[in-house]
């Protein structure tokens, strides 16, 4: 497993950190896409037709910062351990 977290506070809002991570990582499957929120799978276009991996990303909006999440997972994990994950995502204080 791979996770990859970073708080974005380059100036943009979390509706441009949204469009930008789903022109580069566009949605398969939207978990969640609120006011607070956007979480989905993709595909990373680096993986192979028989690829394992499942990737996942999450954006939170906070009142600075935006705080995103990638995760990369072997499928046969499942997916409990990383909703706990995306779970602990919080904006920065």
């Amino acid at each position: 497993m791979t996770v990859v977290a970073q708080a974005i506070d380059n100036g943009r809002s979390f509706e441009e950190v949204e469009k930008n991570a789903r022109m580069k990582m566009p949605s398969l499957k939207i978990i969640e896409n609120s006011a607070k929120r956007d979480w989905y799978i993709y595909r990373d276009v680096a993986d192979g037709d028989d690829s394992p991996d499942a990737h996942w990303y999450v954006a939170v909006r906070g009142n600075k910062y935006v705080c995103t999440a990638q995760i990369t997972f072997k499928s046969a994990m499942g997916e409990s351990l990383v909703r706990q994950i995306v779970g602990t995502v919080e904006p920065v204080k």
